[in-house]
């Protein structure tokens, strides 16, 4: 199990883009820009923008 660092993201004032990306060791400079879209499968289901490329 990977515990994540950082702070979480206030729900009264989300950052703008993905709202994970300030815990997310994946996040990359378009995760402040872009809110992804949830995507996948009835039994998984993911909203990122790197889905495609990690998954790889």
């Amino acid at each position: 199990m990977q515990l994540l660092e950082g702070e979480l993201p206030s729900p009264v004032n989300p950052p703008e883009g993905c709202v994970f990306r300030t815990r997310c060791p994946h996040a990359i400079a378009d995760c402040a820009q872009q809110v992804p879209r949830l995507e996948g499968r009835e039994d998984h289901q993911s909203a990122c923008l790197r889905t495609a490329e990690l998954l790889t």
